[in-house]
């Protein structure tokens, strides 16, 4: 697909005014081929930059998925928090 072509339907998702989880398999498909990623996620935050949903294409098995969080989320070394909360 064109650039423009692509550009026009992530406007037109976008445009829905649908809620964000049930667009977001699409968008994250639209903007994914947009960017040339080999797959893509979307954090929801609540107004204190808390995560409180995910919607990934490509996950671990949900045991390895809380270990890596548990692991990640919080540890001052690796800083996704921080990282995450810059970005949110």
């Amino acid at each position: 697909m064109k650039s423009s072509s692509l550009v026009a339907h992530i406007r037109q998702l976008a445009g829905l005014e649908l809620p964000g989880a049930t667009i977001m398999p699409a968008m994250l498909r639209a903007v994914r081929e947009f960017v040339d990623a080999g797959s893509a996620g979307f954090f929801w935050v609540d107004e204190n930059g808390e995560m409180t949903n995910l919607y990934a294409e490509r996950t671990l098995p949900p045991h390895i998925m809380k270990a890596y969080f548990a692991k990640h989320y919080a540890d001052q070394a690796h800083a996704f928090r921080e990282k995450f909360l810059d970005r949110a």
